[in-house]
């Protein structure tokens, strides 16, 4: 099995066992049935020696490979290299990449990981018998691998990960060494988030700016401004009327990547209320 390139073709190399010698390179298809096939020729005189080495090109496919010896009485002798493998095609790159534990957005790759616990990454592979490995993209190491033996087609390595971002490659290798990578960027981040600041009612009719004391005119209703120290996050607001605790409705008050980090929220609590 073999994936020749540009830059390092198919060669087959011997040694001959006379010369004067007339040979002859020959290939059956096995995969499509094609019969056998004159690919080159060439005549090896005596003082050329009796290392042989020729180039073949070969599209992808399943070969036998035969060599024709015709010596100067004109008797021949067939040699062949059976059941060769030629295979210049990547596997496909993945398309179900996850990891487990994800506690941020589903697929957002920005998860909570607590210490001594592993990241596991899971995905569907295209085809049998490759070889996986997950690296550090800049440093090129090895976080986890593994070689799938028949009928195995998952991804399903764990390995610990710092905190902080990381850009990953998942490589896969086939059997006759074509590889594709995936680009994975992972996120750990085991640190809560600042408490929110600047935190100021709307409108504030009292005396002083940061007193929190004010009267609701008819038509008002009260806002909170508050200022939060990064994003993305969910905010929950949570209100205390008559000495309770409760959380507002709803799942939270969602704070996109790109938003401003200040937001005016409002509080639903009218005059009279």
């Amino acid at each position: 099995i073999t994936s020749p390139t540009a830059e390092n073709p198919l060669v087959l190399s011997g040694t001959l066992p006379e010369l004067p010698l007339h040979l002859e390179w020959f290939a059956e298809r096995l995969d499509t049935g094609a019969g056998p096939v004159s690919l080159t020729s060439g005549t090896y005189l005596a003082g050329d020696g009796t290392a042989m080495t020729r180039e073949i090109n070969l599209e992808d496919g399943s070969y036998n490979l035969l060599v024709r010896l015709t010596d100067a009485a004109g008797n021949t002798s067939d040699t062949t290299l059976e059941g060769l493998l030629i295979d210049t095609v990547a596997p496909a790159l993945l398309t179900d990449l996850n990891i487990t534990p994800d506690t941020g957005t589903a697929g957002d790759f920005l998860t909570m990981l607590p210490e001594g616990e592993k990241l596991r990454v899971d995905a569907t592979l295209p085809e049998d018998l490759l070889e996986i490995e997950i690296l550090e993209e800049t440093t090129r190491a090895v976080l986890a691998g593994k070689t799938c033996i028949a009928g195995d087609r998952t991804v399903d390595l764990e390995f610990p990960l710092a905190e902080g971002r990381h850009e990953l490659l998942v490589r896969l290798t086939d059997v006759a060494g074509n590889r594709s990578e995936n680009s994975l960027s992972v996120v750990i981040d085991n640190t809560p988030p600042a408490a929110a600041s600047a935190l100021a009612i709307l409108p504030d009719h009292g005396e002083f700016a940061t007193d929190n004391v004010t009267c609701l005119l008819a038509g008002e209703t009260l806002s909170l401004s508050v200022t939060v120290a990064e994003v993305p996050l969910t905010l929950y607001l949570a209100i205390s009327p008559d000495g309770t605790r409760e959380f507002m409705g709803g799942p939270g008050i969602e704070f996109g990547p790109e938003d401003d980090l200040t937001r005016i929220l409002p509080l639903e609590i009218e005059a009279g209320g």
